[in-house]
């Protein structure tokens, strides 16, 4: 039987400047159910480390069968003051989870690195 695939593209450094100009940290989400199950209620969950940093929950109506999901551009939810208050290059990790109900289809960990808003990124972010 196959399974729940999610591929998960995204840059690897955050800071005020990008949630201020809405440039996506996560650019895309693919998610492919290779199994015979149809799911509903689905919920891609997205935690920081540091704790509190990033945090939210997108819900997914419905997945059927060998159907695939491609979410693009994911604006996710901050944290300002964690932000506001940043002061140097902060290392960390995003944490996805792919829930149904409290069963876990998928999770990964992504570096991701917390900039102080008076460091430019530049291009490459």
């Amino acid at each position: 039987m196959d399974k729940i695939k999610v591929q998960i593209d995204m840059v690897n450094r955050a800071s005020m400047a990008l949630i201020q100009n809405k440039i996506p940290i996560v650019k895309v989400v693919d998610i492919n159910n290779g199994t015979d199950k149809n799911y509903s209620d689905l919920k891609l969950q997205v935690n920081s480390d540091p704790e509190g940093a990033i945090r939210d929950d997108i819900n997914i109506a419905q997945l059927n069968a060998n159907q695939s999901l491609f979410i693009e551009k994911l604006l996710l939810k901050y944290s300002w003051d964690f932000f506001n208050s940043c002061s140097e290059k902060i290392s960390g990790y995003l944490e996805f989870k792919l829930l149904d109900g409290e069963d876990i289809l998928f999770e990964e960990k992504k570096e991701i690195e917390f900039f102080p808003s008076s460091q430019w990124l530049g291009q490459s972010a």
